[in-house]
This record gives structure tokens, sequence and C-alpha cells, in this order.
């Protein structure tokens, strides 16, 4: 059901992007014979949704998160609502952690996702910037029961701009792979200590400043 739940929304997609009402679906598959035992959810969302549904997806995942919620992106411009219910979860007791990485394709970009780092770390949220190469994943992970992998971004172009896409997962043997997955990666991050970043040169804070006030429009 999930794989025709796509198959929808590519068509929609195209249609929108096209202008024609002609359904675009260039292959018949089987679902049944293919179908699996895990609850799958599509979350979608674009310019032509009423709704901005992946960030609402995005927003009670980390609020319904009572022990960890685990979230790896490749950006971080995510605007108010998630930063609060980001500083909620940590400061309510769960273990919150957010893996980035540590070279962003634009300096501008860059410095904008690093102007959310201090008030996420005061709150007590865990940053890592991945070392390995560049990290293109678009994961999230909470209480070994849901994860989330698609193609949204934690950003306010993802949320209202871009036509995005992510598999909610309702299964815990995912989770918990996801889970090791992301600890795994973590062995190949720099962990940024909070005490450290608060005493970073005054020029990266007003670089992080005039990032920022341009960050809705990134």
């Amino acid at each position: 059901p999930s794989v025709e739940s796509l198959d929808a929304i590519f068509t929609m997609d195209w249609n929108y992007v096209t202008g024609s009402d002609d359904p675009f679906l260039p292959y018949i598959v089987d679902y049944k014979a293919t179908a699996a035992d895990k609850a799958v959810q599509i979350v979608f969302s674009g310019p032509d949704s009423d709704y901005a549904a992946v960030r609402q997806q995005y927003f009670k995942l980390i609020n319904d998160s009572n022990e960890y919620i685990y979230l790896t992106n490749s950006y971080l411009i995510p605007g108010e609502s998630i930063i609060e219910a980001l500083q909620t979860a940590a400061l309510s007791g769960v273990d919150v952690r957010i893996m980035l990485p540590e070279n962003s394709d634009s300096r501008i970009v860059k410095w904008s996702i690093r102007s959310y780092f201090e008030v996420l770390l005061q709150a007590g949220v865990r940053i890592y910037l991945y070392q390995d190469g560049f990290l293109h994943s678009k994961m999230i992970v909470a209480d070994d029961a849901l994860s989330s992998v698609g193609t949204a971004n934690l950003d306010i172009r993802s949320f209202e701009q871009n036509f995005e896409v992510n598999a909610m997962i309702y299964d815990r043997e995912t989770a918990v792979q996801l889970k090791s997955m992301f600890l795994e990666d973590c062995k190949k991050c720099v962990r940024i200590d909070p005490d450290v970043y608060r005493m970073r040169p005054v020029t990266d804070r007003l670089k992080e400043g005039m990032a920022k006030m341009i960050s809705p429009v990134l």
C-alpha cells in the first residue's frame, strides 16, 4: 500500500509541474504479491499542499518522544516551532541528538545552520558533526518504535516550498536497526562541547547573526 501511495504522489507532482490531468503510471506493479508485514505511512507536502504535513510530522515525532529521538539531516534551518519542540523535549529529559555534516555546500548555509546551535545546546540537545564525507541522510528514529526516512530536510524550504516525501515506519525492528546505525555513525563525528562553543570567536557570532537574518529564504 505504501508503494501505491508513492505512485499517487508522483502522479500528482508530475501533473502539478506539467499542468496535465493525465495519469502518469509507467509501470504496473503487483502490489499484493510484494506486500510486507510492516506498517508504513507516507507523508508528503509541497507548494500545492494545504498543510505543511512534513513539518507537522517532525513536530509530532519530537513532541511524542519519551526516551530519545535521534535525527540525521543535511540542513538545520527549522523555524521557531521545531526549535521550540527540540528544546522542550531536551529540557523534559528526552535524549535529543542531531547529526549534521561538518561542512555544508554553501558558506551562508553553513553559518545559518550554526546560528541555531547555541539555543539547542543550552537546552541539552547533543549536536554531532559528521566527519567522514558529506552527510545527505534524512532520518529520524524515536523510542525504539517509530522511524522516518525520506527526502525532507529540517529547513523552512523543505517544509513550505519543496516537494517532499517521507516514509513513517511503525516497526520496532527497523527502529532499533536505524538507532544502531546512528550510534555507529556517531563514532565518525565530533560532538560539539557547549562550553567550548560558547567561547567561539566574535567573528563567528557575527557570521551566524548575518546568515540567520536571511535563513528563511535559503
